[in-house]
């Protein structure tokens, strides 16, 4: 895919996610932040494509910090997930060819990078060719997932929620799938711990909790930071 100006923002961010990933030596981590924006000055055109970039970034890094490969503790932890997650799921979705696409549709939800600077690339992409839309429909970003458990979910909830200012107002939306777990006995136990004020039509910000089985992703997000495509193309 050729490069669009908003893509510069993207691959800087890259360089200080790969970076971060590669070494904690500040010092190593320095010369290869420091050689790798040069790559990113040197070669970002709009005649470019976007991986070409990503490639020459992520070959500097590697070559820098002496770290074949900067995500692979990252990787573990998905594959761990993502195992867990489809020995759970795999029994709810059938053998045929629909089921197991809806279940590879599950898999590649999971993300442990950014979530919001996805959120703001793909309404970026939406904007400028809602064209390459057509089966996705909604996007959430999720920052932290953990077990279908009480006590876990309240414990990441309230560090997350630790973000909500006193002024801001909230409210806690539980989203369920193939769980017999209490939504309301949840909401109760989250909403206890946040010191601020509900409000349930117009908040400024939205503790979400989605559940899918044995696992609960959390997110404390703003109503912007949710993608509803349908919406947005008649925008």
């Amino acid at each position: 895919m050729k490069i669009s100006e908003s893509c510069y923002e993207c691959l800087r961010n890259l360089i200080y996610q790969a970076a971060e990933l590669a070494t904690d030596d500040k010092a190593m981590r320095g010369r290869a932040l420091k050689e790798a924006l040069k790559i990113l000055d040197g070669n970002f055109s709009c005649d470019e494509e976007s991986i070409v970039i990503a490639t020459k970034i992520h070959d500097v890094i590697k070559q820098m910090t002496g770290n074949p490969d900067p995500y692979y503790r990252m990787k573990q932890k998905e594959m761990e997930v993502a195992s867990e997650l489809y020995y759970e799921m795999k029994s709810k979705y059938s053998d045929g060819f629909k089921g197991l696409l809806k279940l590879a549709v599950l898999g590649n939800t999971l993300d442990f990078f950014r979530p919001f600077d996805v959120i703001k690339k793909l309404r970026g992409i939406l904007i400028e060719r809602p064209h390459e839309f057509r089966y996705l429909l909604r996007v959430i970003p999720i920052e932290r997932v953990v077990k279908t458990d009480m006590d876990e979910i309240v414990s990441v909830t309230r560090e997350l929620a630790s973000r909500i200012e006193e002024n801001e107002t909230f409210r806690v939306t539980v989203e369920k799938r193939f769980t017999e777990v209490s939504g309301n006995a949840i909401i109760k136990a989250v909403a206890s711990d946040i010191r601020s004020e509900v409000n349930l039509s117009n908040p400024d910000k939205i503790v979400l909790i989605e559940i899918v089985g044995g696992f609960v992703g959390i997110s404390v997000i703003r109503k912007n930071d949710i993608i509803s495509v349908l919406k947005e193309k008649v925008l």
